[in-house]
């Protein structure tokens, strides 16, 4: 339901990011925005919470093993990088 009533409005950046791209102020939402659209929100979803969106009542879109690893490479990368080089000075040594 909560896609249903309001997928245009999650969809609206991507709309707008093609019609960037192309130049075109008349391409019209498509099915490939909405797939977009729908693996933005579940990344989301897995990074807040460990949960694809199936879990939250909401078809979880159909991905390619690609686009699996990428979500997997992200959620990888999601991390401080100022703490982490803290941390490494911290229990490195320097060398002389």
């Amino acid at each position: 339901m909560l896609w249903a009533n309001n997928k245009d409005s999650m969809t609206d950046d991507i709309l707008h990011r093609h019609r960037t791209w192309l130049n075109d102020l008349t391409i019209t939402f498509r099915d490939a925005m909405y797939k977009e659209a729908l693996i933005a929100i579940e990344d989301i979803c897995i990074v807040i919470a460990n949960l694809p969106l199936s879990h939250f009542s909401m078809h979880s879109p159909n991905r390619s093993a690609s686009t699996l690893m990428n979500t997997e490479t992200n959620r990888g990368l999601q991390y401080n990088t100022v703490e982490m080089a803290v941390i490494i000075t911290r229990n490195i040594p320097p060398t002389d």
